[in-house]
C-alpha cells in the first residue's frame, strides 16, 4: 500500500476507536458509527429527551427533511420519493401489505433472501394474498436471470429480491430484473409485474441509482454500510407507483398534516403515507451528517478501496486448505461481502471460536459458512489476523 493512502487509513481509522478492540468484519449485520457522527447523535437524542425538540421546533422539521434530500441524493431520486421508517422490513412490509392483491397473483423472490423478504413473502403467502415461487441464485448473472424468466407466468405480480444477496455476497442483475419486467409489461400484459429491489447490503458500497436499477420499489437501511444508527429504514416508491399502495394504517406524521391530508388521502405524497405517528428526530435528522462524512471521504474512493480488500482475502482464504468461496472473484458480481465454507468444519463452531479471538464475522447457517465484510476502514493486517485464526482452526 503507498504511503499516502496508509495514512489516509490510519485518519480514517480514528473515527472507529472500538478497531483497537477487536477486527470487525461485521457490517453487512451491524455497521459502526464514525465517532464524529456518534457524538452528533448523541447530542441530538440527548436534545429530545431532555426538551422534547431537537432545538427550536420550527428546525425540527426543516432539519428530517434536510435528512430526506440527502438520503434522496445518494439513491440519485427525488426527495418526495423517500420514506423514513424502522429498518428495509418495514419498507418490505408496507408494499406488501399496500398493494391490493387479486385472486391468483404470484410473488416470485430469489432463494438466497434475508428473513426480512422472505417472512413477509411467506406470511401472505400463508394469509392466501398471493402464490409464492422462488427461483435460484447464481454467481453467472445471465443463469440468474435466465432462471427467474422460467418462473415469470400470466399471474406473476411482483419479484422482489436482493441486490446484493445477504448470504454469499453475490450481486444479482438487478437492471436486468427490472428491465425484463418492463419489457414483458409493454407486450401488454393484464397484469403488470411490479419489482421491489431490497439494496441493504449495496447502499453505502457504492452510490446508488435507483432510477438505473428501474424498480418500482427499493428498500434499505442506514445502520449497515452507511454506518448510521439503528432504526433508520428507507423506503424508495417511484412516483408512477404511489396509486398503487394503500398505507396499512393513517395517522398524522412528522410535517403538517393537516395542509396535505388530500395529497396523503389520495396517494400523491410517499413520504406522508408511511410516515404515521411521531417519529425519532435524531435517529433520522444525523443520516445528513453521515452522507456529508461519505461524501467527504469519496464515494470512488471508498468502492475502489472495498473492491481491492475484496480481492485481497478471496486471494488468501485460497491459500487456507479446506475452504470453499461462495461468491464470485468478478467485483461486478460481488460486492465487499465474501462468504466461505471449510471443509468437515461446522460454521457455527468456527463463528464461535473467531469471536472468542475478537474476530467477529457472520455465521451464514444456510450454507454452513462464514460472511466476512471488508468497509473501506478494514486494513490488510486485520485479513491476515483473519487468516492466521482459520490456520489454527483449520490444524486443531
Amino acid at each position: 500500500m503507498l504511503t499516502t493512502e496508509r495514512n489516509r487509513i490510519v485518519e480514517v481509522r480514528r473515527a472507529f476507536p472500538s478497531l483497537d478492540e477487536m477486527t470487525y468484519l461485521n457490517v453487512a449485520t451491524h455497521g459502526l458509527t464514525p465517532q464524529p457522527i456518534l457524538d452528533r447523535y448523541l447530542e441530538l437524542i440527548s436534545l429530545t429527551a431532555r426538551y422534547g425538540h431537537m432545538r427550536y421546533d420550527d428546525q425540527d422539521v426543516p432539519a428530517y427533511q434536510r435528512a430526506r434530500s440527502a438520503v434522496a441524493g445518494i439513491l440519485d431520486v427525488p426527495p418526495t420519493w423517500v420514506a423514513f421508517g424502522r429498518n428495509a422490513t418495514d419498507g418490505i412490509n408496507q408494499v406488501l401489505a399496500g398493494l391490493a392483491w387479486q385472486p391468483g397473483d404470484e410473488v416470485i423472490i430469489s432463494d438466497q433472501e434475508h428473513p426480512a423478504v422472505y417472512l413477509p413473502w411467506n406470511y401472505g403467502a400463508r394469509r392466501g394474498f398471493f402464490t409464492p415461487k422462488t427461483f435460484t441464485v447464481d454467481p453467472d448473472p445471465a443463469v440468474t436471470l435466465r432462471n427467474l424468466e422460467e418462473q415469470i407466468t400470466p399471474r406473476t405480480r411482483l419479484i422482489a429480491c436482493s441486490h446484493v444477496s445477504s448470504q454469499t455476497g453475490i450481486r444479482l442483475p438487478g437492471p436486468a430484473i427490472c428491465a425484463l419486467a418492463q419489457r414483458l409489461n409493454d407486450a401488454g400484459r393484464d397484469r403488470p409485474i411490479l419489482t421491489l429491489i431490497d439494496g441493504t447490503q449495496e447502499l453505502g458500497q457504492w452510490r446508488v441509482s435507483v432510477p438505473a436499477i428501474g424498480c418500482d420499489f427499493y428498500v434499505s437501511n442506514g445502520h449497515k454500510w452507511l454506518g448510521g444508527p439503528k432504526g433508520s429504514g428507507i423506503l424508495v416508491v417511484r412516483e408512477q407507483a404511489f396509486p398503487l399502495l394503500t398505507p396499512p394504517y393513517m395517522a398524522g406524521g412528522i410535517d403538517d398534516f393537516e395542509d396535505h391530508v388530500e395529497d396523503v388521502l389520495n396517494h400523491r405524497d410517499a413520504p406522508r403515507m408511511f410516515e404515521s405517528g411521531t417519529q425519532n428526530l435524531a435517529v433520522v435528522t444525523v443520516l445528513a451528517d453521515l452522507v456529508n462524512w461519505l461524501d467527504n471521504l469519496g464515494w470512488s474512493w471508498i468502492e475502489e478501496r472495498e473492491r481491492n480488500l475484496a480481492a485481497y482475502i478471496r486471494a488468501q482464504l485460497r491459500t487456507v486448505p479446506g475452504v470453499t468461496l461462495l461468491t464470485p472473484d468478478a467485483w461486478e458480481q460481488s460486492s465487499a461481502i465474501t462468504s466461505f465454507t471449510m471443509e468437515g468444519m461446522d460454521a457455527l463452531h468456527i463463528h464461535r471460536t473467531l469471536w472468542d479471538q475478537r474476530i467477529i464475522a457472520r455465521w451464514v447457517p444456510e450454507r454452513n459458512g462464514i460472511r466476512i465484510a471488508t468497509p473501506y476502514f478494514t486494513i490488510e493486517e486485520e485479513l491476515d489476523r483473519l487468516i492466521s485464526a482459520l490456520r489454527r482452526i483449520r490444524a486443531a
